[in-house]
């Protein structure tokens, strides 16, 4: 996993996650009537990115979208994309049993 290497249940219901980066913060939150599943990530300087999701009903899609927030430049938000692409490929391994 690139993302994040290893996480703690905080008392708050939000995780300490330690990244490549440092420690950070991971907040999800969810909605089963409306099939929302968000998260916000706190990266080890402060900064919070907050990204949306969707259960997709009828099937295990999951839906998850990504903005480039405005203090992050071009190549590294390339970069951090396909480390995102890398670790879900991992869960999908996992949870398919391969």
């Amino acid at each position: 996993m690139h993302i994040n290497k290893t996480g703690a249940l905080r008392g708050d219901g939000a995780w300490n996650v330690e990244t490549a980066r440092g420690p950070g913060s991971l907040m999800l939150t969810g909605n089963a009537a409306s099939d929302v599943f968000d998260y916000v990530f706190g990266d080890v300087d402060g900064t919070e990115w907050a990204v949306p999701g969707c259960v997709v009903p009828g099937g295990a899609v999951y839906v998850l979208t990504f903005t480039k927030p405005t203090y992050m430049g071009e190549t590294q938000f390339s970069q951090s994309m396909r480390k995102v692409d890398d670790d879900l490929a991992s869960l999908k391994r996992l949870l398919e049993g391969a």
